[in-house]
């Protein structure tokens, strides 16, 4: 039975000799050599401070010996830095152990001030979220910098994507209302208007008519009227419509609905009955 390495056998010297450090490196170009007293074997490991930095295809010569490919894991060419790092020779190139991450992800793919490392090094993010929050903001979502991407993909939920609508009775001739939790693009009435006119006497030039229906207007459009020629008595038509005029806001509206005749009149009125608005 083969005998354990007790913690006391396992001195300085053993760890040495189990990894040893060969030094700092000198350079031409993008060879490396590095000058040492060890002798590494085939399938062992080691470790080396590279005195530069080389990016494309670093190569490593032991004692002035053949220059063989410092690589990666995956069999790409290490991008290496000044630093420390561990190598394994394998007899046909130096294999980068723990060389940290590696990939494709781009920094316009990470969050901005966020660290990663792709396959050509460590780079800060640049993804800002700032468009995102713009966006859902417009849209009467409130988002924040500080809000996480997985709380912006929520608030995008929020985002209404079909028509609200809301409607009420009116009564008198003026309907306000202020208090939607929407953008009115549109809005329906239904209205009615009168008049009647006396003539004190006989009651030969007495004068009456109504009109009614229903009006729409949309934001940005001209108003209409509805008008009509009826008969009034015996002096033969009268012309009466009904005018309104509208201001808009962002949470509602208000209709002013007046009933204008060619006639002389004592009573002229007009009114309200239902409203619909609808809108975003």
């Amino acid at each position: 039975m083969a005998k354990g390495i007790t913690s006391q056998e396992l001195d300085t010297s053993t760890i040495k000799s189990l990894v040893p450090h060969l030094g700092t490196t000198t350079n031409n170009g993008e060879v490396y050599n590095i000058t040492t007293s060890e002798a590494i074997s085939v399938n062992q490991k080691f470790s080396i401070k590279f005195n530069v930095a080389i990016a494309q295809t670093p190569t490593l010569k032991i004692n002035n010996g053949t220059a063989y490919s410092i690589k990666k894991v995956n069999g790409e060419n290490a991008k290496l830095y000044d630093s420390v790092y561990t190598l394994f020779w394998d007899g046909t190139a130096f294999i980068l152990q723990g060389e940290g991450g590696s990939g494709n992800v781009q920094p316009d793919q990470v969050e901005a001030g966020f660290t990663f490392t792709n396959d050509n090094g460590e780079f800060t993010g640049t993804l800002s979220k700032q468009a995102f929050v713009d966006a859902i903001t417009s849209k009467g979502v409130t988002a924040s910098m500080a809000d996480p991407f997985n709380i912006l993909a929520a608030k995008i939920n929020q985002i209404s994507t079909g028509l609200k609508r809301a409607s009420g009775n009116g009564a008198s001739s003026v309907v306000e209302i202020a208090n939607l939790d929407f953008e009115p693009l549109i809005i329906i009435i239904r209205c009615n208007g009168s008049f009647y006119y006396n003539d004190g006497q006989w009651g030969n030039d007495n004068r009456s008519a109504q009109i009614g229906g229903a009006m729409y207007f949309v934001k940005g459009e001209s108003n209409y009227n509805i008008s009509a020629s009826v008969t009034t008595g015996r002096d033969g038509s009268t012309n009466i419509e009904i005018n309104p005029s509208v201001n808009w806001y962002m949470n509602g509206f208000k209709i002013i609905v007046q009933t204008r005749t060619s006639s002389s009149s004592d009573n002229i009125s007009a009114s309200i009955g239902r409203w619909d608005a609808i809108g975003i």
